[in-house]
């Protein structure tokens, strides 16, 4: 048998996209959390088409049919990144434990045990730990415009609306292109010649929605048949997971039914060699496949399919008993790789070998999206804004929390703290700069005067609170400060996503907030003091 090859394939939003999927609500259109087959073999078949002409006859070109209509070519589906690599839909048979994050596999397990749920989604296997993917989503709302003059005023006469969900700019899927080695690298020539290329896929391209970047590998051979021989256990049992929906030949009672189609399609490849699916370890549902063909403008007929994450076992006999033979092996290698099901162009029927191990849920960034956002300006400016009000928001807390723990007994100085909260606002009002205040201070604080001894008098941080405030010393706050402390780890990659430089403590602002909010509360706290009636609350 000739080995088949494959071609990676990366996508990266660059605006929301809208993949829509079978919901039951007329006012949301809901999206996938993957690119389809279809969606990809479309996009490529289009590229195909805009460089190299045809137009609607564009099907009628032999090398078009060879690379998009024949069973040479698997368009598989993109799957969202996880950790850097593509990720798959996670086995049905996966359960975690509700509260230490233990992992069972019932696929496997003699007993399975109580207190464990099922684990859905998409994720990768990286040293025995699962890392979820994430895909971030938004809703967003329109006004349907469907006549001529609805369309040229730009409103709804009868206010009809919906929501379109959509898969947020910034993300990352991968996926493969698998056939012979002859044909990627026809299709490699043709159409990936460039390091990347622009693309619009899903609902509304033509307006806000749909822009990708594409960009794809070399022709690369694969190999399954050593992950093939370490999947096999001790009982001769091959585990086999669904990485994309199986379109079964007839539609039968039950998913162990449709699954020895595949069982028995490898029998009639390997003649002497029985394969057997084995009906007790078959863990499945069922998903409605539902396309709609942009070429046709039609609905594709909806169509029951057996889920990815399925997984089942598959055993194998031979007249002479070997086994899982060098043949044997072979076989279930070429079968998963090219499909075992209708519509294997599109990818449906890819299944991959699945072993049994030691799982725990992983934690951590692994399935944080790839791409950084691409942020307008307006937006970035919404955020420096937000940024910049929370920080000072967490100065005046500071401030607060230092009166509090400082001045609560010095009951005799109100009149001091109220009249430095005035002269603050009095320097903000004229320059609201900390070397203005600084100079205010050397300036109208006169030698010999009660401001003075009061000021000297009360040590803060080591130092006298006049020497601190004419611009001698650090002020204490500033003192081993960190804004990731205060704000979490994360506050430096979101600032350098929307251009904001984190301010240093006694940048002009924040000096001015804290003494500003220091002396008010300061205030507050020997007024307090004064009267016996305990510490304010500076909430």
């Amino acid at each position: 048998m000739s080995r088949l090859a494959k071609i990676d394939i990366r996508i990266d939003t660059l605006e929301p996209v809208v993949i829509s999927q079978k919901n039951n609500t007329t006012v949301l259109t809901n999206s996938a959390d993957y690119i389809s087959g279809s969606i990809l073999r479309g996009m490529l078949a289009g590229m195909y088409i805009r460089k190299f002409g045809g137009g609607d006859r564009g099907h009628e070109d032999a090398a078009f049919q060879r690379l998009f209509l024949s069973s040479n070519v698997r368009f598989v589906d993109a799957n969202p990144l996880a950790g850097g690599q593509r990720s798959f839909a996670l086995p049905f048979s996966l359960m975690k434990e509700k509260v230490n994050g233990d992992v069972q596999d019932i696929l496997f397990a003699k007993d399975s045990q109580k207190g464990y749920k099922g684990i859905k989604g998409y994720g990768i296997v990286s040293d025995g730990k699962i890392c979820m993917a994430h895909v971030g989503k938004s809703v967003s709302l329109h006004m349907s415009r469907n006549l001529e003059n609805e369309r040229i005023s730009g409103k709804s006469e009868e206010g009809h609306i919906f929501n379109y969900e959509s898969i947020d700019a910034g993300q990352s899927f991968a996926g493969e292109i698998i056939g012979s080695k002859e044909a990627l690298q026809e299709m490699s020539e043709k159409l990936f010649s460039e390091k990347e290329c622009f693309v619009y896929i899903g609902r509304s391209k033509y307006s806000q929605y749909g822009r990708c970047r594409l960009s794809a590998s070399g022709v690369q051979e694969v190999d399954y048949t050593g992950m093939i021989r370490e999947a096999i256990d001790e009982k001769g049992l091959l585990a086999l997971r669904a990485d994309t929906p199986y379109l079964p030949e007839w539609q039968n009672v039950d998913a162990a039914a449709s699954l020895q189609e595949l069982a028995d399609r490898l029998s009639e490849l390997c003649p002497g060699i029985s394969f057997a699916v084995q009906a007790e370890s078959v863990v499945s549902k069922q998903v409605t496949i539902a396309n709609f063909v942009q070429v046709w403008n039609l609905k594709r007929a909806d169509e029951p399919a057996i889920a990815a994450g399925t997984v089942f076992q598959l055993s194998c006999r031979s007249g002479e008993d070997k086994g899982w033979t060098d043949e044997a092996v072979e076989a279930v290698e070429q079968l998963l790789l090219g499909g075992m099901s209708r519509r294997s162009s599109e990818g449906f029927g890819q299944f991959r070998p699945w072993q049994q191990q030691e799982l725990k849920m992983g934690s951590g960034l692994e399935n944080a999206p790839e791409v950084k956002p691409v942020f307008s300006a307006e937006m970035k400016k919404t955020v420096q804004h937000i940024l910049l009000n929370r920080m000072k928001g967490e100065i005046r807390r500071l401030a607060a929390d230092d009166a509090a723990k400082k001045c609560g007994s010095l009951s005799r100085h109100n009149h001091l703290f109220s009249r430095m909260e005035q002269e603050m606002l009095t320097v903000k009002a004229q320059s609201g700069t900390r070397k203005a205040f600084n100079q205010y201070m050397e300036a109208c604080i006169r030698p010999g005067s009660p401001a003075e001894k009061n000021l000297k008098g009360i040590s803060y941080g080591g130092h006298t609170l006049l020497e601190i405030l004419q611009g001698n010393y650090k002020s204490p706050y500033a003192m081993n400060f960190s804004w990731q402390e205060i704000l979490g780890k994360e506050i430096d990659a979101l600032a350098k996503d929307v251009d904001f430089t984190l301010p240093e403590p006694e940048s002009d602002e924040l000096y001015y907030e804290y003494w500003l909010w220091f002396f008010r509360h300061a205030r507050k706290q020997t007024i307090k003091a004064a009267t016996g009636k305990g510490s304010v609350n500076n909430e």
